[in-house]
């Protein structure tokens, strides 16, 4: 039987699953940093146009910093999202993430 992900960690933890890392400490870092919303936008107050672009906002579930060279990120789709998360973790490792930093994820740990 194929068990369908029902809550948004749910399915951040589905589309993690994918990717070689520890799938409960990212889901937990998905949880603290935007609810594992894959609506979520924050850090608007970081933006700073460049080319016409505004970059430094971040978006959806894992909360990705769009930044030059990272355009293709700017979507709320949650596995485009976890890709680029994925793509980001295997450069700066867990600790590109603010709530991985200062332990914010660590009560959602499961």
């Amino acid at each position: 039987k194929k068990v369908v992900p029902q809550t948004p960690c749910d399915k951040v933890r589905h589309i993690a699953s994918k990717y070689k890392w520890d799938v409960n400490v990212i889901t937990a870092i998905s949880h603290a940093e935007s609810g594992c919303r894959s609506t979520a936008t924050g850090d608007k107050t970081l933006t700073y146009e460049l080319n016409g672009h505004i970059y430094g906002y971040s978006v959806s579930a894992m909360q990705v910093r769009i930044l030059p060279g990272r355009e293709h990120c700017d979507t709320h789709d949650l596995k485009r999202n976890m890709e680029c998360a994925y793509q980001i973790y295997e450069s700066q490792g867990y600790n590109a993430w603010t709530m991985y930093q200062n332990g914010g994820y660590i009560k959602y740990l499961r």
